[in-house]
């Protein structure tokens, strides 16, 4: 037997077998952790469990016995790079996982993002909580023209992103929340921008995006900006966003 350690703030241990694996997770933190999504790297996944097939396999909970969501998380590439599970970790405890061959049910997606040309190029992104839009190319120079992220409150922990935009009512709220804000000319909720002589230098909107993973448990995308002048410096950004 043989145990290999993945150093974070939630640690998992793996348990080498050839036919399944046992993943303990230790929260070392003084803090309870809930529905927190832990990054096992898929290497060592397969030093435990070379024969697993990733269209065939569970995550069982040893506590409660029962399945619990997982995603393989891509970065981007061809090859998975980590196994994505989310579980709750009371402070100071440790949760037994049994990774084994077995059919998935089905889980309820917790983020998702889309690209939304059907609205000036926005691009989208949400959890179960909150949403949020980056404005696009389509829209620059436009009355409606805005350069930081905008926010959408919601009431559901469903995915509202696709029937907002079907409706396209953003500003009522039809029972699930909505969006409270005219972002204008500011950094919204959360962008960011080069601050040179005590003067914020806005890049204009995105003009690409690049989808990395796409939920159940995790979205990133990437989206880039067309260099700029920041009061004489040049700049070019591409910002990586994670949900």
């Amino acid at each position: 037997m043989k145990n290999l350690f993945l150093l974070a703030f939630i640690l998992p241990i793996i348990t080498v077998a050839q036919t399944k694996a046992t993943v303990t997770i230790k929260n070392n933190s003084a803090l309870d952790r809930k529905e927190t999504v832990v990054a096992i790297k898929w290497a060592t996944v397969l030093h435990a469990y070379p024969q697993i097939d990733t269209t065939n396999f569970v995550v069982i909970n040893g506590n409660t016995k029962k399945q619990i969501a997982y995603q393989l998380e891509h970065k981007g590439t061809t090859a998975i790079q980590n196994l994505l599970v989310q579980a709750d970790l009371k402070a100071k405890s440790t949760l037994t996982l049994l990774i084994q061959k077995g059919k998935p049910e089905p889980f309820t997606a917790k983020t998702f993002a889309r690209y939304v040309p059907e609205r000036l190029d926005d691009f989208a992104w949400e959890n179960d909580k909150i949403a949020f839009r980056a404005y696009g190319k389509a829209l620059e120079k436009t009355e409606g023209d805005a350069y930081g992220y905008d926010v959408w409150v919601k009431r559901t922990d469903k995915m509202i992103l696709n029937d907002r935009y079907k409706r396209n009512e953003y500003h009522i709220d039809h029972g699930d929340g909505l969006d409270y804000y005219h972002v204008g000319y500011t950094l919204g909720a959360g962008n960011m921008a080069p601050f040179v002589n005590d003067t914020i230098r806005y890049s204009a909107n995105y003009h690409q995006w690049k989808m990395l993973d796409n939920g159940p448990l995790r979205s990133t995308f990437q989206l880039t900006f067309d260099t700029w002048n920041a009061g004489g410096i040049k700049v070019k950004a591409t910002k990586t966003i994670s949900i």
